[in-house]
């Protein structure tokens, strides 16, 4: 298991060295190499019962139970240290592939057997980890047939992987666009220096720019735009949103995504929107660490509880420009509430905004609806992917479908 958590304290960070695993490393079930704190080797050699290696499958404990990842061969460093929260398995390699193990632990089987032992009271948490795990009972096939599995599995993974990343790559885009042109007035200030073009500008619409700047409520803004409210430019979809308890979730158990204020909560059987929306957390978790509002693109059909505003794009601007347009905003001047932070509707109408020129926004928009439109598709594909490998992962480690099958 990892160490206590006063063997690893804020002020043994340094800025390399031996990277430290967290809950959020454990995204599905390879290890993924993000952003870690690091400690010094020296002291991680203090810490030698929680050093962990490559092959080595991680398990969370306590907070987000039932997560399990792998840390792959070509993982970016040879040495990390769980977490306190964490604890691992090193498979003897002469009975058990580690990516199959990680997978049944995913499965529904091993969530199961894996949570069997775990109490919901206060922080989520399993009862004596270590030792129950060792009773846990796998089923072991030969170890040409488990890497076989993990084969197939991991295949299905690594494209939902890629997937994820253009999606990323995509919007990353838009939002560097977005800024060039309605944050920091780039092409406006080329414009200004002399220039006669900006490379990701129609020159039609470049033509139409100021050269120069105004004093407004929000700060200097291109002679002609002007400022508004949020209010302006959305729609609220409120009053559609029904809360559902756990318990009514667990009777209507389904496919459609049921939304909270961050991601989704739960699937189940039906749905109150269809088309594309954007979600702005509304109470809980509403400020980024940005200081922006948590924000979620969603589209096709699903249910939201009353923990996101449910907002689409109105008076000439689409839902992905809104997307956008939010990513740009500090929030926190209009988040109450010092225990329970909330953004209500009317302070999510106040927040002042940029109104530029609608031909300038239509110009935009024709630019970023092609990357929308694929991102989207990007994604619907990895949930049919995800669909598929989670009815391939039972019936794959009980032995119903044999990989020759699948091959075949």
């Amino acid at each position: 298991m990892g160490p206590f958590g006063s063997a690893i304290k804020v002020e043994t960070f340094v800025s390399d060295g031996v990277p430290i695993i967290s809950g959020q490393h454990l995204h599905g079930v390879r290890l993924r190499d993000t952003t870690y704190k690091f400690i010094t080797p020296e002291h991680a050699a203090k810490l030698s019962n929680a050093n962990v290696r490559r092959g080595d499958v991680i398990f969370t404990h306590r907070g987000t139970i039932g997560q399990v990842a792998v840390i792959p061969a070509d993982s970016e460093f040879e040495r990390y240290v769980v977490s306190q929260s964490q604890l691992y398995l090193r498979c003897d390699l002469e009975r058990a592939v580690p990516e199959f193990i990680a997978y049944y632990f995913r499965s529904r089987e091993g969530q199961h057997k894996l949570l069997a032992n775990s109490s919901p009271v206060g922080v989520p948490s399993i009862a004596r980890p270590s030792s129950y795990l060792r009773t846990i009972e796998v089923p072991l096939p030969t170890l040409d047939e488990q890497r076989a599995i993990a084969g197939v599995l991991g295949a299905l993974d690594d494209k939902m992987e890629q997937n994820r990343e253009t999606a990323q790559a995509l919007e990353q885009l838009a939002l560097t666009v977005f800024r060039a042109w309605f944050v920091d007035f780039e092409p406006v200030r080329a414009k200004a220096a002399g220039a006669s073009s900006f490379p990701s500008m129609p020159q039609q619409v470049f033509d139409l720019l100021p050269i120069g700047f105004v004093d407004s409520d929000i700060g200097p803004l291109p002679e002609g735009w002007q400022s508004g409210s949020l209010g302006d430019v959305i729609d609220i979809h409120d009053f559609r949103r029904v809360p559902l308890s756990r318990r009514e979730r667990q009777l209507r158990k389904g496919a459609f995504r049921y939304y909270g204020a961050t991601g989704i909560v739960d699937y189940i059987d039906d749905f109150l929107f269809d088309g594309r929306f954007v979600l702005v957390g509304e109470d809980g978790t509403v400020i980024n660490d940005r200081d922006g509002p948590v924000v979620q693109y969603v589209w096709g059909q699903f249910w939201v509880n009353n923990h996101a505003h449910v907002l689409s794009g109105a008076s000439g601007i689409s839902t992905e420009y809104l997307r956008l347009l939010l990513d740009s905003i500090n929030i926190r001047p209009f988040v109450t509430g010092a225990v329970q932070p909330k953004l209500n509707q009317r302070n999510l109408r106040s927040v002042p905004i940029l109104t530029p020129p609608q031909q300038t926004v239509t110009a935009f928009e024709e630019i970023i609806s092609p990357q929308f439109t694929l991102l989207r598709q990007t994604y619907d594909e990895s949930r049919l992917l995800e669909s598929m490998r989670d009815l391939l992962l039972p019936a794959l480690i009980s032995g119903k479908v044999r990989v020759e099958e699948i091959d075949g």
